[in-house]
């Protein structure tokens, strides 16, 4: 139930209460209902009635000023450091955050000062348009992302991943070969100087009759933040070996594939964001490299 932040506002914030309540009230009802005939004789009478409703008003005013997160039940919150590469050149750097309940992600830096401050150095933190992200900058962690709710995204400094990485992923073609209507392209994924993937992901869009993974099956497309019917796939293997794989077009229309790297290691300039955030928060963070190919079949 904490992880309902995903609906808009304000179902976000009722919703998982009312199945909550309406949950134990059931199991309530269904253990002690057989007992209300017999208490009723002493519970029924105004002043009784008066008072429980006295304390459930005073405790819903006290709890209303309770700060919700703690260390021992903290606030989940995602960072993404995200590195946009095109070959072997960085296009783009970002701060990309998330979180996974109702309270949004002005909440979270309304509480932690530090790290706004150092978000916009010395300058107020916006939470203007600009500066949302949608569910397609998050592929690299398919399929948590359809948790997420209220995505932001901040400039980042593109140059310090260059003093621990030489070679980015990178996507290259091997060749391509038609028969009768279809027609295949033979990729190599190399994955560069890269030493801490947890993960790899391929989004793939346009018309796919098929692949070389699951067996040569297609699952069902999926639709990533209204954009067109996507094929998507998760990779985990050894990041020192180059991977090969195909896929089969049956119309002459482009490919579009996003690579997603989600790789564990840290820059100094991440480390340092990450500790300027409260105990209560409890940080995911991790680095991610993102390139997108058009390949034409």
């Amino acid at each position: 139930m904490g992880m309902m932040g995903s609906l808009p506002k304000p179902f976000g914030y009722f919703v998982p209460d009312i199945i909550v309540g309406a949950m134990v009230g059931l199991v309530v009802g269904w253990c002690f209902g057989p007992l209300i005939p017999i208490a009723s004789r002493w519970l029924a009478k105004a002043s009784v009635l008066q008072g429980f409703l006295q304390i459930t008003v005073v405790a819903m005013a006290i709890s209303s000023q309770l700060f919700p997160y703690s260390t021992g039940a903290p606030k989940r919150v995602v960072l993404q450091h995200t590195f946009v590469t095109d070959s072997n050149n960085i296009v783009e750097s970002n701060y990309g955050f998330s979180v996974v309940d109702a309270n949004s992600l002005e909440f979270v830096f309304n509480n932690a000062p530090e790290a706004a401050k150092w978000l916009k150095y010395n300058s107020e933190l916006s939470f203007k348009e600009k500066y949302w992200s949608d569910r397609s900058s998050w592929v690299a962690l398919y399929p948590v992302p359809f948790l997420f709710s209220g995505s932001l995204k901040f400039p980042a400094q593109t140059e310090e991943i260059r003093k621990h990485y030489q070679h980015f992923p990178r996507l290259v073609v091997q060749k391509t070969l038609s028969y009768n209507w279809n027609r295949r392209v033979h990729l190599e994924l190399s994955l560069g100087s890269l030493s801490e993937i947890w993960t790899t992901s391929l989004n793939i869009t346009g018309p796919l009759s098929n692949w070389s993974f699951a067996d040569n099956t297609l699952p069902a497309p999926q639709t990533v933040s209204g954009g067109p019917p996507s094929y998507i796939c998760r990779l985990t293997g050894q990041s020192n070996e180059n991977w090969s794989f195909w896929l089969e077009a049956n119309s002459s229309e482009p490919l579009r594939i996003d690579v997603a790297v989600l790789d564990q290691f840290l820059v100094d300039s991440t480390k340092e964001l990450k500790s300027l955030f409260p105990s209560w928060a409890d940080m995911t963070v991790f680095t991610t490299f993102f390139s997108t190919y058009h390949f034409h079949l």
